[in-house]
C-alpha cells in the first residue's frame, strides 16, 4: 500500500480520484465513474447534500468507493495552469522562437536572394548560348567553305 492508500478516508478520498469533476458555481461536485453501492448519510441526502454521483459533497459518504483511482498529479496541475493562462512544458517547448513577422521578413529575404540567384543563372546560361550560337555559325561557315 502507497501512504496516500493509508491515509485515505471516505470523506476526502473524492479530491485524490481522478473521476472527480468540478461543479461550476459549487462546493459539490460528481463523479464520471460511480459506485453503484455507495451510499449517503440521510441528513445530507434529506438536505440537498448528496445526489451522488451528480451533485454532492463527498463528506456525506457513507462508504470508501470502489471504482477510486489516484488522479495523475501532473496533467491536474498543467490543466490548472492553461486555466489561469499560464505556460506549461509543452507549450513552451512549442512555442515559436521568433515572431511571424519576423519569420515572413527572413522568408521574402531567402525569396529575394534566391530569385536572384536564379537571375543570375539564367543569365551565365544565356551567355554560353551565345557563346554555343557563334561557335554553331563559324561551324556552318566552314562546313560551306568546304
Amino acid at each position: 500500500m502507497t501512504d496516500k492508500e493509508t491515509t485515505r478516508d471516505k470523506m476526502t478520498e473524492c479530491y485524490d480520484c481522478k473521476f472527480k469533476q468540478d461543479v461550476q458555481g459549487s462546493t459539490k461536485i460528481r463523479c464520471t465513474n460511480p459506485d453503484p453501492n455507495m451510499q449517503g448519510h440521510e441528513y445530507g441526502i434529506h438536505h440537498g447534500h448528496y445526489c451522488y454521483p451528480i451533485f454532492f459533497h463527498p463528506v456525506w459518504k457513507e462508504d470508501l468507493c470502489n471504482n477510486f483511482e489516484e488522479k495523475d498529479v501532473f496533467l491536474d496541475k498543467a490543466i490548472a495552469r492553461i486555466k489561469v493562462g499560464e505556460e506549461t512544458p509543452v507549450a513552451e517547448a512549442t512555442k515559436p522562437t521568433k515572431g511571424f513577422d519576423v519569420i515572413s521578413k527572413e522568408v521574402d529575404e531567402e525569396d529575394i536572394a534566391h530569385n536572384q540567384m536564379i537571375d543570375e543563372h539564367d543569365e551565365i546560361l544565356s551567355l554560353i548560348h551565345e557563346d554555343d550560337r557563334e561557335r554553331f555559325e563559324e561551324i556552318e561557315k566552314e562546313t560551306v567553305k568546304k
